[in-house]
């Protein structure tokens, strides 16, 4: 028999004691083998009897609050295990070390601003990203719509740019986000939906610029660290997580019946003198929008097996995903597979790796702010309530609404966008002493999308004709990032330091294609398509380095630099350098562990620094096959010389922050209290300028902006247990505020936005100088006209006979707006600031409870202080055309009912009272029970397995004042200033799950 397997036949018997620093046993510490499931408990006094199955074990000793240990024991006849405990931890559950991008460091001895979560410490039944990132301090997440599988948009501490907002992602050391993005129209899969969140372990935020500078020109909107799962010290391991759901509407507003529609249509016909019409059948009632709605159905599955050995160790990972929305023929499918190992070739030599292949396919009714006006749910509700026959055979009707209803544009519109996306990751370290390492690390990612849509529009005789098209784009991008960097890591005495200092090089390219065709006829046949492309690349160059230095565990300081070269396929080169420093000092530090302290540690934190962000595109569309008068090019781009791109030349946005804060422990560590404050200033804001000279574009950016955001956030974290009962409870609330400064000389003007994000007569949105970003604006709603006499006094204010107050058609019963700049005329220049979309403050609440084999937790967040722009009312409370209105319409005014509220109907609303105004303006405040969850957990002696059964609901209810249907408004990614607007898009929906997990 070998002499290896000698050592492994045998069993020995180890007996120890394992204490803190100061001697004091410490009980319950789990004692494992390294590579088995051997496991036992120290007892009340600390000693231990553990029999490993091999001479020359490694042993694992790790206990909640204090370091973990691995220890190489040779036969001794007893074992002393000193175990320290973790600074600040004797009651709050602390990791020991943070993830800062490029190393680990411990968490109290951090001075930037960085939160930190693991998925144990929020949530029992696994979390979606969005969840897990709503949970972090200063961060706030919105779901573009309910549509399964649409977008979400991220900021951190608030917005201060009109285009870049999103932080950077970077998952196992991949950067996700960064570069040259695809357009919006095409990506329609968020990128970050091919994560499986059954395989995240940690997300940790670098949210100030002192420490997210390292990121240089990626950092300026935070960067978000997502850590996976990798295995852990047991020589094999299967989990199984199975979950299957049902979805259904939030909320629906109501809308009139048939015999109330047919009153309200003929009153506004007879205020038109176009006289009544009669019906075939006015006592049907068919709510559209019941017709489109049905049950949401969900089921995830994932199944992970891991396993380590002395030397290596390795994850596999798989999942599937497949979500029917609420609304028909909307549809999310997705999964993928993950592959993480680990090896230690020598002594001084270790390798990781990563590669992961994901997939993707969602079918959606709703694509874009493009089609508001085609969007089936938003038709379906201001749908007449009558069946198609009788909407055929009624010729005012027909006229306006086909031969279609919202069921039938829901089935022949149709578009299904596919992506695949392929990551790897290839690490390499080499330690060249004691304290210096080498490390080089490869990452690739490679994705490609493609999007295929149909798009009828309603024909008959009386209605315009509009091409009916087939679209098919398809594009591919891929980034490739090198960093090689050396790290300095040694501890003398009371000093502490880490050093590291290197080069990145990251190349990026995207390619798109668009074809489009035209069909039926409608177009000659020769001419009928068009199709066109774009491609765009650069590559960055960067020199790096950062210190972290400890001085008794009291003091720290944190510096770093940066500097950047980006070259660029087009345009002139660019050069940026950011710096950035952050220092704290432990006023008080319960350094000995001493028990009963009322106030345990107190810590003072300051932070500054300089990062970027990107914030252009530069893509740039050749046409193929576009010539003058082709008829699709006219259709879509009336000037064939159109060309959208981005100034070639355009530079970084540039964010300055400061960042001031405290840290303190109090009740034996049981209760953790933090507080920041921080002020950024952004310059460099890039913003569309409308009227180039130069004819081939439409429009441009100019980094020419500047804006002020500056807030405060705090943080409460409490955890205690009672014998059986373990609690945990957290509870965080922040505040950012924004204004726009100006710009420089070079801008002509301030901007205004309508509801798709454009220019346009009638705006809702504003950019200027002294405003947040993204303000409302719009007529003030000031009354409604009571007679004649009050039409007549409004006329003259101005002096002039033949010049009317609003319209000449204006009549009792029409709003009177406020004439803001007394010249007695509404026009454009009473438009005026209503409000705007930002918030005072948010506010979230976590709560985890244990008792023992039972746990539940709940999750509420709220927001205070912020407006919605209620865009449902043009539709649902319109007072001119023939679609059905809101049940709110029942209190309009006419000659019985002198309302101050709802404006008369009159079906050609001479005096536009359907423009945006103050009464679409809606209090925004919502406080939403957004999670709970509830399971019990079968175990075995064996704690490693265990199986768990679980029921969980996901946003529940939202309490607030809004009339709309839900109150948490999203917003399509790069139309920042439009946030806050509600469109109707895609119902919210509440998830009711019951689920299993399996660990073996």
């Amino acid at each position: 028999m070998s002499t290896a397997n000698i050592l492994f036949a045998q069993e020995v018997v180890f007996r120890g004691k394992i204490t803190d620093r100061n001697g004091k046993p410490l009980p319950g510490t789990t004692i494992q083998q390294k590579g088995t499931n051997f496991a036992t408990f120290s007892a009340n006094d600390g000693t231990f009897r553990f029999t490993a199955k091999q001479i020359q074990p490694i042993l694992i000793f790790s206990k909640p609050g204090f370091e973990t240990i691995e220890k190489s024991v040779n036969g001794s006849e007893f074992i002393e295990v000193i175990l320290p405990q973790l600074e600040g931890s004797s009651g709050q559950t602390k990791r020991n070390n943070l993830n800062m991008g490029y190393y680990l460091w411990k968490e109290n001895n951090i001075s930037s601003s960085v939160s930190a979560i693991n998925i144990s410490d929020i949530s029992f039944s696994g979390s979606q990203l969005t969840t897990i990132l709503d949970q972090l301090p200063g961060v706030n997440v919105r779901t573009q719509s309910g549509q399964p599988g649409s977008f979400f948009t991220t900021s951190v501490r608030g917005t201060e740019s009109v285009l870049s907002n999103e932080p950077l992602f970077v998952v196992d050391g991949i950067i996700l986000n960064a570069g040259i993005n695809m357009q919006a129209s095409l990506s329609s899969i968020d990128p970050l939906s091919y994560l499986n969140p059954n395989d995240i372990k940690n997300v940790t935020i670098l949210k100030d610029a002192s420490a997210a500078a390292i990121y240089g020109s990626q950092g300026a909107n935070g960067v978000i660290l997502v850590e996976t799962k990798s295995g852990d010290n047991k020589p094999f391991q299967v989990n199984f997580r199975g979950q299957s759901g049902v979805q259904f509407p939030i909320k629906k507003t109501n809308y009139l019946n048939a015999g109330q529609y047919i009153d309200l249509l003929n009153e506004s016909l007879l205020a038109a003198d176009m006289g009544e019409i009669s019906f075939i059948n006015p006592t049907e009632n068919v709510q559209w929008s019941d017709e489109l709605l049905n049950t949401g159905i969900t089921n995830d599955y994932g199944i992970s097996v891991s396993g380590a050995g002395d030397k290596s160790k390795f994850y596999i990972s798989g999942n599937l995903n497949h979500n029917i929305g609420v609304l028909g023929h909307s549809n999310f499918n997705n999964g993928g597979i993950l592959f993480k190992g680990q090896n230690s070739i020598t002594t001084w030599l270790n390798l990781k790796a990563s590669v992961n292949y994901a997939r993707a396919k969602q079918s959606s009714t709703i694509n874009s702010l493009n089609q508001l006006h085609s969007n089936p749910y938003v038709i379906a509700q201001s749908y007449p309530p009558l069946n198609n026959e009788t909407i055929a055979n009624t010729p005012l009707l027909s006229q306006y609404y086909g031969n279609n209803n919202a069921v039938e544009l829901i089935e022949q519109n149709d578009q299904e966008n596919t992506g695949n996306r392929y990551t790897a990751n290839f690490e390499i370290s080499a330690k060249i002493s004691q304290d210096l390492t080498f490390v080089t690390a490869i990452t690739g990612d490679y994705s490609e999308n493609f999007q295929s849509s149909i798009v009828y529009y309603p024909v008959n005789q009386d209605s315009y004709l509009q091409q009916n098209i087939l679209q098919n784009r398809s594009g591919d991008s891929y980034n490739w990032y090198i960093n090689n960097f050396l790290k300095l890591q040694k501890q003398t005495g009371n000093h502490n330091f880490i050093i590291l200092g290197g080069v990145s090089e990251n190349f990026n390219k995207i390619t798109e294609y668009y074809f489009y065709e035209g069909f039926e006829n409608l177009f000659p046949a020769e001419g009928n398509s068009l199709s066109f492309s774009g491609n765009n690349s650069r590559r960055v160059n960067a020199f790096f380095i950062q210190s972290n230095y400890v001085f008794d565990n009291k003091f720290d300081v944190l510096t770093s630099f940066r500097r950047e070269k980006i070259l660029r396929q087009t345009g002139t080169d660019l050069f940026g350098l950011f710096p950035s420093f952050s220092a704290g000092y432990w006023l008080l530090k319960n350094e000995n562990n001493v028990s009963n302290q009322i106030i345990s540690g107190i810590k003072l934190k300051a932070g500054w620094g300089i990062s970027g962000a990107e914030s252009f595109n530069s893509l740039f569309y050749s046409f193929a096959d576009a010539s003058s008068g082709h008829p699709l090019l006219n259709f879509f781009m009336p000037n064939n010389s159109y060309v959208e791109t981005f100034q070639e030349n355009a530079r970084w946005e540039i964010s300055e922050e400061w960042n001031i804060g405290w840290l303190t422990y109090l009740l034996n560590d049981d209760l953790m209290l933090e507080f920041n404050y921080f002020d950024r200033l952004r310059s460099n804001v890039a913003l569309p300028q409308y009227n180039n000279p130069n004819e081939n574009y439409q429009a441009y950016l100019l980094n020419t902006g500047r804006v002020n955001n500056s807030g405060w956030e705090f943080r409460l974290n409490y955890l205690k247990s009672i014998g059986d009962l373990n609690m945990f409870f957290s509870f965080d609330i922040q505040s950012s505020q924004n204004r726009f400064l100006g710009t420089n000389d070079s801008f002509q003007g301030d901007i205004l936005y309508n509801a798709f994000g454009a220019t346009s007569s009638t705006p809702i949105s504003i950019l200027a100088a002294g405003e947040e970003i993204g303000a409302f604006v719009g007529f003030v709603y000031d009354g409604i006209f009571q007679s004649v006499e009050e039409v007549g006094l409004a006329n003259s204010m101005n002096g002039d006979p033949n010049v009317w107050y609003q319209d000449e058609g204006t009549s009792p019963g029409d709003i009177r707006f406020k004439d803001i700049d007394q010249n007695g005329i509404i026009d454009e220049n009473d438009l005026t600031v209503l409000g705007g979309p930002n918030p005072d403050f948010t506010y979230g609440l976590n709560l985890r409870m244990t008792y023992k084999n039972y746990d539940f937790a709940m999750v509420f967040d709220g927001s205070h202080g912020n407006e919605i722009y209620n865009l449902n009312k043009l539709w649902g409370n319109a007072t001119g055309g023939a679609g059905n209105r809101t049940v709110d319409m029942l209190s309009r005014w006419n000659l019985n009912n002198a309302s101050e509220i709802l404006p008369r109907v009159h079906f050609e609303d001479l005096n536009l009272n359907n423009r945006p105004h103050s009464e679409m303006i809606e209090d925004g405040n919502y406080l939403r029970l957004n999670s709970i969850d509830f399971g019990y957990t079968f175990s075995k002696k064996n704690k490693n397995k265990k199986i768990r059964i679980y029921i969980s609901a996901k946003n529940i209810v939202a309490f607030s004042s809004y009339s709309g249907d839900y109150p948490v408004v999203g917003y399509q990614k790069g139309y920042t200033n439009l946030t806050g607007i509600d469109y109707g898009w895609y119902p919210s929906a509440t998830t009711l799950l019951v689920g299993i997990q399996i660990d073996l």
